[in-house]
């Protein structure tokens, strides 16, 4: 009996030794045409596919630095501009391409952007700002700018963030803009102003404040031909045809002529 017994106990602690040292085989991943595929039925599935989309085609793929994960380009067209599902807004009637990069990591689809703009799984715009209070910093300036008398008193417009730096202090920035105005001097000419903010702790501490006269590409055929008419070159002769070198009226930069023709 006790032999019995012993030898059963032998068994279960031999089983119990074999099964501890067998090591499970692990779960094979999803493959790269699985997640392909994941990739082209979501975009398939957007709503800004199924609204208007057309012609979806598989362009690249890119291996990302993690098991299972790959990033899925995909193109396509739309019958309309704009985004997701539009049904009701007014549109523009016209052929519009798309570029859709799709992240899928082991099967799930963690990004999905639409030409940089659209976040697809959002169904939101994609934020032209890197964080929270960078977004924020760009609304004090702009709002700063557009209650300036030059602003409100000669018709600012067209009001544009070029530049944003941030200080080397915590809600510290440098927001440069532009906007275009009325000319002070000749209401019949445009300006066009720069600004230079500086924000420390989401004060405006420092403004620094630029305006000129507008490109002379943005300059109308009577304009430019007063102005060459009246140059440096036109008083010593060198004024051919309709042809002015307007470097030396301070126009340009480049120094390149400018035909003074109408017809182009």
């Amino acid at each position: 009996m006790k032999l019995t017994q012993v030898t059963v106990l032998l068994v279960l602690l031999a089983a119990i030794f074999i099964l501890g040292c067998i090591t499970p085989e692990p779960e094979p991943g999803i493959t790269e045409a699985e997640s392909k595929e994941i990739a082209r039925v979501f975009v398939e599935n957007s709503p800004t596919y199924q609204f208007d989309g057309f012609d979806l085609e598989y362009d690249q793929t890119v291996v990302l630095r993690c098991p299972y994960c790959w990033m899925f380009v995909f193109d396509f067209k739309s019958r309309h501009a704009g985004y997701g599902n539009r049904t009701g807004q007014v549109l523009a009637q016209v052929i519009t391409p798309h570029t859709a990069v799709v992240t899928v990591i082991n099967g799930t689809i963690t990004s999905a952007i639409l030409d940089d703009r659209w976040d697809m799984l959002t169904q939101t715009p994609v934020s032209e700002f890197d964080s929270p209070g960078e977004a924020q910093a760009v609304e004090i300036a702009k709002t700063y700018v557009m209650n300036t008398d030059d602003y409100k008193n000669y018709n600012g417009r067209n009001l544009s963030v070029t530049n944003v730096i941030q200080a080397r202090c915590p809600d510290c920035w440098q927001i440069e803009l532009e906007f275009y105005l009325t000319s002070e001097k000749d209401p019949e000419r445009t300006d066009r102003a720069t600004v230079k903010i500086t924000l420390d702790n989401r004060e405006v501490v420092d403004v620094l404040y630029a305006q000129g006269g507008v490109p002379s590409e943005q300059l109308t055929f009577e304009e430019a031909m007063v102005i060459a008419q009246n140059s440096t070159c036109a008083q010593e002769g060198t004024l051919t045809g309709n042809t002015c070198n307007l470097n030396e009226t301070g126009i340009t930069e480049t120094g390149e002529s400018m035909n003074l023709s109408e017809t182009p």
